[in-house]
């Protein structure tokens, strides 16, 4: 299962010494990678209400509306629907831990094993890798959007990301079979 989540996040504050307030899951996206068509993904999208101010991030960055953030479902909704969708014997692919810290300050249902695309693609190509944006342009990855805004975009690039690296993985386990031959 392939996570995205996006965050009302306020910026650090100086006097404060951090943000004014922690940062909490208002968008979560999930896909279940197909191995046939892209359209064959079986895929998670909530909105979830804000609980606390509401920052300018999910508004700017993350373009998600006001209105549509105000219309969120609340997050004990959320919570019960992605513990519906999500499965204990399920692998969790994120970009980075950000989502997963969301997720887990929320108290959502997660799998035991998670693998950082991120990490892993950077272990591949034996590189630092930076945003998931600059990756699939590198790659030529096609991909499509499979939410809302930012995270429905970068949702998609996972996706098209964790498909690159399990093809490569099986190439690489053919090289190996063939070259024991």
């Amino acid at each position: 299962v392939c996570l995205i989540g996006e965050a009302n996040a306020w910026p650090h504050d100086r006097a404060l010494g951090g943000p004014p307030h922690p940062h909490e899951l208002v968008y979560c996206c999930a896909a279940v990678p197909g191995d046939d068509a892209p359209g064959d993904d079986s895929r998670f999208e909530r909105l979830i209400a804000p609980r606390l101010p509401l920052s300018d991030s999910p508004v700017v960055h993350a373009r998600l509306s006001a209105e549509e953030l105000a219309r969120g479902v609340p997050l004990d909704e959320a919570r019960a629907d992605w513990n519906r969708f999500v499965r204990p014997d399920d692998v969790l692919f994120v970009w980075g831990q950000h989502s997963l810290s969301l997720l887990h300050r929320d108290d959502m249902t997660l799998p035991r094993r998670v693998i950082d695309v991120r990490r892993v693609a950077g272990e591949v190509l034996r590189s630092r890798i930076g945003l998931a944006e600059e990756l699939v342009e590198r790659l030529g990855l096609p991909w499509r959007s499979l939410g809302r805004g930012r995270g429905g975009e970068r949702l998609g690039m996972l996706v098209a990301i964790t498909r690159w690296l399990v093809e490569t993985a099986r190439e690489s386990a053919d090289v190996a079979v063939a070259n024991d031959r």
